[in-house]
């Protein structure tokens, strides 16, 4: 009896999980099958005979081999491309921590580089950082008119600039 008691109370502990998913799924089964809260009984029953009926006499569409080979090459070429943003996103990372341990002059090309690293994050599925964009652009057209960085005070406005952005919660 003690066994039976300890099983059912380890089903209570996960009931409520179970009861979400179970929700989710009856969810996505709805969706499926065109079910809409306004629907009648029979109109209900009838759209689930019909996808039953659907699943018994007709196969189910399969995709040919070329079709997946091309959607796994897609896919391994789509983890790379992420693992090397990844990659850069851990390097500038650590060029910074590098650079405040420091406390040496941080030159506009590396601040361009860094916020061009986060920029570069759409390109893998993430979504727009419009700030790094602005920053790209703007440090951009600073250093194309500029053949030589600045020396006098850049670090110090690197510095408040970075501070500031650290107090909106936007520093690594």
């Amino acid at each position: 009896m003690q066994h039976v008691f300890a099983h059912r109370y380890e089903r209570m502990q996960h009931e409520g999980a179970e009861q979400a998913q179970a929700q989710r799924s009856w969810e996505r089964r709805e969706l499926a099958l065109g079910l809409t809260p306004g629907m009648t009984m029979d109109a209900s029953l009838q759209r689930i005979r019909q996808a039953r009926t659907q699943a018994i006499t007709h196969a189910p569409e399969r995709r040919r081999g070329h079709e997946l080979e091309h959607e796994v090459e897609t896919l391994t070429h789509a983890v790379a491309g992420l693992e090397g943003y990844v990659h850069d996103v851990q390097r500038t990372q650590r060029l910074e921590h590098r650079l405040e341990q420091s406390h040496g002059p941080y030159e506009w090309r590396q601040m361009r580089d860094a916020e061009k690293v986060l920029a570069n994050g759409v390109q893998h599925g993430l979504p727009r950082d419009a700030e790094a964009e602005k920053l790209v652009a703007q440090l951009t057209r600073y250093l194309a008119g500029h053949e030589q960085e600045p020396q006098a005070g850049a670090a110090l406005n690197v510095k408040i600039f970075r501070e500031a952005e650290h107090d909106r919660g936007m520093g690594w």
